[in-house]
């Protein structure tokens, strides 16, 4: 079983990865099946396989992170300013989305992780 933070780590790892679709039911669902409270969680739970991959996929996503973070800063004011706009034109598209981005920006936790997810699709396919 899983703590609440390491479910999250999962759910995010997966969805830079582009696997997830429906982002809030696939991470209620995932919080439904292998949530335990921390307090629960014995030794042994703590050296499990199961932790050992949490802790490479977060090794994996900080590697990632950088990656992306990287290609970013090498590009001039000109650049970074054009993908924004094409991020923006072409993920989002929902209102609600819309809202939140005029009022927060891309540098919100949730527009920066799309955006490096979406850098890296373009990265993957050029």
């Amino acid at each position: 079983m899983l703590t609440i933070k390491e479910s999250i780590e999962i759910v995010r790892l997966k969805r830079l990865t582009g696997v997830i679709k429906n982002l809030p039911a696939y991470t209620l669902a995932v919080l439904k099946k292998d949530y335990v409270p921390t307090s629960k969680l014995n030794t042994d739970a703590k050296t499990s396989p199961q932790k050992k991959d949490i802790s490479s996929n977060s090794q994996i996503t900080t590697k990632y992170t950088k990656t992306v973070q990287s290609y970013i800063n090498s590009l001039s004011t000109t650049q970074k300013d054009s993908l924004v706009k094409e991020f923006e034109k072409e993920k989002i598209t929902n209102p609600i989305l819309q809202d939140l981005y005029k009022k927060k920006g891309i540098d919100e936790v949730v527009f920066r992780v799309m955006f490096e997810g979406w850098i890296n699709e373009k990265i993957k396919n050029n």
